[in-house]
């Protein structure tokens, strides 16, 4: 199989805790273009909301097959984790076949952000149960968009990640301390995003947080992690 095609790539992101274990990756795509490359989330609005609703479950499907190749492998492997929108979300809870396959992974987990609305209605709040009985998730981006503590207290979230600009304007506030608390409470962790050199870390090494991701640890191109598991 060809995880990479001639405008994207895969990229495994590695998220680590502060002994420098690594505990997961995130899964992201990297598209490429004739004088730019640049990463993209399946929920952001600059990225995988451009293409049609057919490429991106396109690109799901070739994300899911690569992962299953890559834990048939090594299932020794740490938790991997997908961003998902509304439209993957839709097809996952209505497809038995991909369901059967996300059940062979136990260590998949699907990231979801604003795709959400600050007030999500019942059929969003249903799309989101149902989507708890296939995969356990993580709210990803926290402080940026739609996301807030009542969707975290509402939400089963394994993992609350967040946002990097959000960690770079008040990680260094007593308020951005009270918040990481009263999100444990409600989840099993707390990963914070844009660590870029080892004073992020430091900052946070007397917070209460599971994991740190970030330019500060160089990314894994998901096709020369396959070969390595041969």
């Amino acid at each position: 199989m060809n995880e990479n095609n001639d405008n994207y790539q895969f990229i495994l992101e590695p998220i680590r805790d502060f002994s420098g274990s690594l505990i997961a990756y995130e899964l992201l795509t990297k598209f490429v273009s004739s004088n730019r490359s640049f990463y993209c989330k399946q929920d952001k609005e600059n990225g995988f909301l451009q293409i049609s609703q057919s490429e991106r479950l396109s690109i799901f499907n070739q994300q899911l097959a690569l992962l299953d190749n890559i834990y048939q492998k090594n299932n020794t492997l740490p938790k991997i984790s997908v961003h998902i929108d509304k439209v993957i979300a839709n097809e996952i809870t209505n497809n038995f076949r991909l369901q059967q396959l996300i059940a062979q992974m136990p260590l998949l987990r699907f990231e979801i952000c604003n795709f959400f609305s600050r007030d999500a209605d019942n059929d969003e709040s249903l799309l989101l149960r149902e989507l708890t009985k296939v995969c356990p998730l993580w709210l990803d981006d926290f402080g940026a968009g739609n996301t807030n503590l009542i969707m975290v207290m509402k939400g089963k979230f394994e993992y609350v990640k967040i946002e990097k600009n959000f960690f770079w304007q008040y990680g260094k506030s007593n308020a951005f301390r009270d918040l990481i608390s009263h999100l444990n409470a409600f989840c099993d962790g707390i990963i914070v995003e844009g660590i870029q050199h080892a004073r992020h870390e430091e900052q946070l090494r007397a917070l209460d947080v599971k994991g740190m991701q970030g330019y500060h640890w160089k990314p894994v191109k998901a096709d020369a992690m396959v070969k390595l598991l041969h």
